[in-house]
């Protein structure tokens, strides 16, 4: 690695610990408690005013690097004593931090509860900025990522426990000092549970720009710099219900018409576009991705340096994009028969297009989802049922129509009537038909 770029993380390092400082002092400043890790120096500091609430931060995140030693030895990597370095500036920027906010005092609870959530978001922009400089861990994450791998446990499991046991700690001196609870509130529950989760939402829109410029970049250029000769290209899409035989005929269509047949290899191109294996959007195509999904998705006690370095989950749209990216590349390349993901409203506008919507009566689909998936027939009914809806409403969510509007298609084929090699026939002969026209 550069020195140049060495310099630069260390920078975004310090900025990061600057921006989580001014988030723990805006946490604080809101009178509502402080953030679970800086509960017990903030309570000290309250009964030892002569201590700032910074230095015992620091000194509280020695312990936390001792402990890691303990358990470490031999093992603890000699480039971690730089979470010393890391307590310190954290320290002193808590301190500044506080001193910036001298003028925050809030007296209106509503007003107490912005103030919170506006300090949770400075925390996890710090946090973040912290974590994507890949330098150095902070001593309480460092200390949680010990213990999660020295028994075997989840990040996620160890930090709640680790979080718990410091509130509970801070609880203990707060009531031994005071007599009542102090620096502890309802303030410390909210950054809990949502600093983590706010960090999740920043990666994704750091990442979704970074794609939009990758697409804008790689995909855009190829167009501009390549020019395609489509006065003699042609394009077909098969829209289909499950069990129709949509495969069967384009695949048979391919053969008679000589042109290339395009089915998963859209999705291998978007997999290897977003350097992810297949496995991970295989199941999300022409679905959309349910809420539960997307609130898993922002578990507030992941272990952040995992999440913000890992593989890109793209959002339903963004993937559409990219298989409608694709889709447009091969079509300007070549005549080619495209196999669902919406390629009818995605071609729409292509000169020589020829759409076909496929249906077949429910028997007929049940009969052959049973013997593709190997299931009963009760369980292929359910297949069929749940793959309609969801392919219904994740058109209708991308583009506004309605994926069953077949005055959107140049035919229609019940494949139950015309049988599947007849379908192929009678599609042949309309963009014979079609073209030659």
């Amino acid at each position: 690695m550069g020195s140049f770029k060495i310099v630069k993380r260390y920078f975004v390092l310090i900025v990061g610990l600057f921006i989580m400082g001014l988030g723990v002092s805006i946490i604080t400043k809101s009178n509502l408690g402080t953030s679970p890790i800086s509960g017990i120096p903030y309570v000290l500091s309250l009964k030892f005013p002569l201590i700032t609430f910074g230095e015992f931060t620091f000194v509280i995140n020695l312990l936390l690097v001792l402990a890691q030693i303990i358990i470490l030895r031999k093992n603890f990597p000699k480039e971690q004593f730089l979470q010393v370095l890391v307590s310190a500036f954290f320290g002193f920027f808590i301190d500044f931090g506080m001193f910036i906010c001298t003028f925050v005092n809030p007296t209106v609870y509503a007003v107490k509860i912005v103030v919170v959530l506006l300090g949770c978001i400075v925390l996890a922009l710090g946090i973040y900025l912290e974590v994507r400089a890949n330098v150095i861990v902070n001593p309480g994450e460092g200390l949680v990522k010990t213990i999660a791998n020295k028994t075997g446990r989840r990040f996620g499991t160890v930090k709640i426990a680790f979080d718990c046991t410091l509130v509970i700690i801070a609880i203990i001196i707060s009531l031994f000092a005071f007599g009542t609870l102090k620096g502890l509130r309802e303030g410390t529950i909210i950054s809990a549970i949502l600093v983590g989760s706010i960090i999740k939402i920043i990666d994704m829109i750091v990442k979704h720009f970074q794609l939009e410029e990758k697409i804008r970049k790689v995909v855009y250029k190829e167009k501009q710099n390549e020019k395609f000769n489509i006065d003699d290209n042609y394009v077909v899409t098969i829209s289909h219900q499950l069990g129709c035989g949509g495969a069967y005929i384009g695949k048979k269509l391919s053969e008679i018409l000589f042109v290339p047949f395009v089915d998963r290899q859209i999705l291998k191109e978007v997999a290897d576009f977003l350097n992810i294996p297949e496995e991970n959007i295989k199941d999300r195509e022409e679905r959309i991705t349910s809420f539960w999904q997307s609130f898993k998705r922002l578990e507030a006690f992941d272990d952040p340096i995992v999440e913000i370095n890992s593989e890109y989950f793209p959002t339903d749209k963004e993937l559409f994009k990219l298989e409608s990216e694709f889709i447009e590349q091969i079509a300007e390349k070549s005549s080619a028969i495209f196999l669902g993901r919406g390629g009818h409203y995605i071609l729409r506008n292509h000169q020589r297009h020829f759409s076909i919507f496929l249906h077949a009566d429910m028997k007929d689909r049940i009969q052959r989802v049973s013997e593709l998936y190997n299931v009963s027939e009760n369980e292929s009914k359910k297949i069929i049922e749940k793959n309609d809806r969801e392919r219904n409403t994740y058109f209708k969510s991308l583009t506004q129509l309605e994926y069953l509007n077949l005055m959107t298609y140049d035919i229609c084929v019940n494949t139950s009537s015309t049988g599947l090699d007849n379908a192929v026939k009678i599609i042949r002969n309309c963009l014979e038909f079609k073209l030659g026209r």
